[in-house]
């Protein structure tokens, strides 16, 4: 019978992803040992007489079968998941695979495993109304799955459970289904989430295999080893598959009311549903397998919101329409935030950064500055500066394809003894010891937020030790040692570093040594292939730029000299992170452009579109870095007294920041002359740093013949 230990993680978890376990003690399905102690325990008495495959987990998927009919992949995968009710246990698989016409025909299902040959359940009926293949009129992927109603308990197999809360992009997962040779009734599949709608799930797998017949699959976390998604349909791309599952979001609700108080309800009872939901005509063409997906194009886009044909009302800002555009093979991006918490970020920058009308100072002058003793408006320091930039780029930034994490650097020099023991650290490889992770790569943006209120709340202190500081970010990007966070092999990696300061650490006095250590953690990241987006913030940074002009120029990344501190949060918005080359949006009907239009740098894009009377077409264009253009379209009816179709939760933020750009047009501040006005300051603020940029190379240039170092000329 079924265990009733509870769901244990499924046996494969990804690559490198943390520890699996190896082995399970015959008799005790919780506690795990090593390979070593398997074989310690093996040789106490009576251990030999345990069955050979007893510390082999159970599978939990297995092969539908209608009656009458004989072994085949065309029913998909099932796989045995627990109800929540008095612990009993259902089957689930696609509805795509066995269409209802087929299974009322039937009358009941064997649910066998194929490589043993072994039955281990039977189902003559549903324990949830059916549900409806995802190419049926009005359907989606998240509709596509069939609850059955076991006659007994399953013999053999482990039931799984269903995840409680969102999966998000970045995580890891697992897909179960059956193998195509060899003795084992359950293959497990390493993948990482690649996108999350409310509709479906994308997962990307790192080499390509031949899923048919694994229509029905259940995709699992490889944390909790609980259920987050079915898979519907593949789509090959460059260096592997891309996996299209449906949430389980309804397959719960469906749980939760389930037929008969729990009995379900035979298959014959929808005989006449069966007759009225036929198989969509390109699903019958294709057969009830896993659907075949066509090659994206060169470059993929999306309107998630609004649906098309959707009637919308008058709106002083238009028509709320988002979607996301972006290369064929999805791009993904950790982002570090290293932001410089040295003595020197105290000092005011000579404006109103926090935008309460006060432009503050450090009190009691330059004597009040150089002790740290306390400052006018904490919220106009360079620090302050430093973190609103931050929060600039992560307002660009989609928690979908982009996970984000901060770190902290300063240092101290106490005593000569400290200056020996950072030269030893140096030595063992390890300049942690002065930055620190505020927050992991994350794809919650509420806590980098909450971890830039800790940052602004910090009181600078110490000597700027950047080789640490880089070095931090290093190793949360790629999940060393000692890391907080979890690499991802396939995404794009991205430090932003900021410093109002030259490297005064590990060596302090020692100049030249201190610029060798920031080139090797430089060398380091290069050769991580991680971009490193430097900003020199003041004057004293751009007298000895050495070290923020080369970790860019050797990691690929962008080098930005900002000489007023006030301007940082400006001139982070003129760095070209990885954007498609064009992307429009507007209405073909009203020849009209969205105003405002809003793209991150991950694709993720939304604008208020102008719609007039009747029927409107809406355009979305997007061009791709080799040229490659797609184009999108959708119809929206103009309707004074239509309600407005709910927004995805996921969009809010985007639709928020919208209306705040609208609003600001509407009351006037941002009116022609105030536009031109600013396109103009853009225009000077953008001369200034060319001609700073090429200041600090000339001086970085000198600095290299003073401090006698060889790095290669660029």
């Amino acid at each position: 019978m079924l265990s009733q230990a509870g769901p244990r993680p499924a046996q494969r978890p990804a690559r490198g992803r943390g520890p699996r376990p190896c082995c399970t003690i015959p008799g005790n399905p919780v506690i795990r040992k090593s390979p070593i102690l398997l074989l310690l325990v093996a040789a106490l008495p009576g251990f030999a007489r345990a069955p050979a495959a007893a510390g082999a987990e159970a599978p939990a998927v297995a092969r539908p079968i209608l009656a009458g009919e004989t072994a085949s992949a065309e029913g998909g995968v099932v796989f045995f998941l627990r109800t929540g009710r008095g612990g009993g246990v259902a089957a689930v698989g696609a509805a795509h695979s066995l269409p209802l016409e087929r299974v009322v025909k039937a009358g009941g299902i064997a649910l066998d495993l194929p490589r043993s040959g072994r039955p281990v359940a039977m189902a003559r009926g549903f324990l949830a109304p059916p549900g409806r293949p995802y190419g049926s009129a009005g359907a989606s992927f998240a509709d596509d799955f069939h609850v059955y109603a076991l006659a007994a308990p399953p013999d053999g197999v482990r039931a799984l459970e269903l995840a409680s809360g969102p999966v998000r992009p970045g995580a890891s997962v697992l897909l179960l289904g059956i193998p195509a040779a060899g003795p084992a009734d359950e293959l497990a599949l390493p993948g990482i989430v690649a996108g999350v709608t409310a509709l479906r799930l994308e997962v990307d797998l790192d080499e390509r295999r031949d899923l048919s017949g694994w229509g029905g699959a259940p995709v699992v976390s490889a944390e909790s080893g609980r259920v987050v998604g079915i898979l519907q349909a593949v789509r090959t791309r460059s260096g592997g598959l891309t996996l299209v599952a449906g949430p389980v979001d309804r397959l719960a609700a469906a749980l939760r009311a389930p037929l008969e108080r729990g009995a379900g309800r035979p298959f014959a009872a929808f005989a006449d549903l069966a007759a009225v939901r036929r198989p969509p005509e390109t699903l019958r063409e294709e057969g009830p397998l896993l659907r075949q997906a066509p090659e994206a194009p060169g470059v993929r886009v999306r309107i998630e919101y609004p649906p098309d044909g959707a009637s919308v009302a008058d709106a002083g800002c238009g028509a709320f329409v988002a979607g996301t555009a972006s290369p064929a093979d999805l791009r993904r991006f950790d982002v570090v935030f290293a932001i410089d918490t040295s003595h020197s970020t105290f000092a005011g920058t000579g404006a109103d950064i926090n935008g309460n009308g006060i432009v503050g100072a450090p009190a009691g002058g330059p004597v009040g500055g150089l002790l740290n003793v306390d400052h006018t408006d904490p919220g106009d320091t360079v620090l302050a500066a430093e973190v609103a930039a931050a929060r600039v780029l992560l307002a660009d930034l989609d928690p979908r394809s982009t996970r984000a994490g901060v770190v902290t650097f300063s240092g101290q020099d106490q005593n000569a003894m400290v200056g020996l023991w950072d030269g030893l650290a140096r030595a063992f490889g390890d300049n942690h010891q002065h930055a620190r992770t505020l927050k992991p790569l994350t794809a919650d943006y509420a806590q980098i937020e909450s971890a830039l209120d800790e940052v602004l709340s910090l009181t600078p202190v110490g000597q700027t030790h950047i080789a640490a500081g880089l070095d931090q970010a290093i190793s949360e990007l790629l999940g060393l040692r000692g890391a907080l966070s979890r690499k991802d092999p396939r995404s794009e990696k991205v430090v932003f570093l900021f410093t109002d300061g030259r490297p005064t650490l590990p060596y302090p006095g020692r100049e030249s040594a201190n610029v060798r250590v920031v080139l090797d953690a430089a060398d380091r990241a290069a050769r991580a292939s991680i971009h490193v987006h430097s900003f020199a913030i003041g004057p004293d940074a751009l007298e000895g730029p050495i070290t923020t002009v080369e970790m860019a120029a050797r990691t690929g990344g962008y080098f930005t000299p900002i000489r007023r501190p006030a301007d940082l949060a400006d001139a982070v918005q003129a760095v070209d992170f990885p954007k498609l080359r064009d992307l429009f949006l507007g209405n073909e009907t009203t020849k009209s452009t969205a105003e405002p239009f809003r793209v991150d740098g991950s694709g993720a894009w939304a604008g208020f579109v102008p719609v007039g009377p009747g029927q409107n077409r809406i355009r979305v264009r997007a061009r791709a870095d080799d040229g490659t253009e797609t184009v999108r379209e959708l119809s929206l009816h103009h309707d004074a007294g239509a309600a407005e179709a709910p927004i995805p939760k996921e969009l809010a933020p985007r639709r928020n920041l919208l209306l705040e750009d609208c609003l600001r047009d509407l009351r006037g501040r941002r009116a022609e002359a105030e536009r031109l006005r600013n396109e103009q300051l853009r225009k000077r603020l953008r001369l200034e740093i060319e001609r700073e940029r090429t200041r600090a190379r000339e001086r970085a240039a000198e600095q290299r013949r003073e401090l006698e170092l060889e790095v290669e000329e660029r």
